[in-house]
């Protein structure tokens, strides 16, 4: 990925690393729309943990839904800014850890291996919650 002229994050194809599979542009969301639905419902919540609540940026939705999911058994995969202020993704399954993802749900991280560490989890049967950018998820959602 690099940064184009305006800021925003956009794949660069290594010309002399790819193999042709077309991998790349099978998954990602800009070339394979989503389904969209109509929501049947819509919902509102924040965190009723005051210091929660402060502290994220969701709210604390993010929060209660990593404590949930975590609680359970499962794992959670979200962004942490790294100490050279690059944002990642992190998979955490502690529930002293939910802090490190906290107050960064807003922002573009670099994915890395995470959606082949998500899919992983998935097939041995573990819940997984993950709190990206829509563009992010759509494109895990068609890995």
């Amino acid at each position: 990925m690099k940064i184009n002229d305006y800021g925003d994050i956009e794949p660069l194809i290594s010309e002399d690393q790819c193999i042709g599979c077309v991998f790349c542009v099978s998954v990602c969301p800009v070339n394979n729309k989503i389904e969209l639905h109509h929501p049947k419902n819509v919902y509102a919540a924040y965190s009723n943990d005051i210091e929660i609540h402060l502290k994220s940026a969701s709210g604390g939705v993010a929060s209660e839904l990593s404590n949930f999911i975590i609680q359970k058994g499962g794992c959670v995969y979200g962004c942490e800014m790294t100490p050279t202020l690059y944002l990642e993704f992190v998979k955490i399954d502690l529930l002293s850890e939910i802090n490190r993802i906290q107050g960064s749900t807003y922002f573009h991280s670099q994915v890395n291996t995470s959606f082949k560490k998500v899919k992983l989890d998935l097939a041995e049967g573990r819940d997984v919650l993950f709190v990206g950018l829509p563009c992010q998820n759509a494109g895990l959602q068609n890995l």
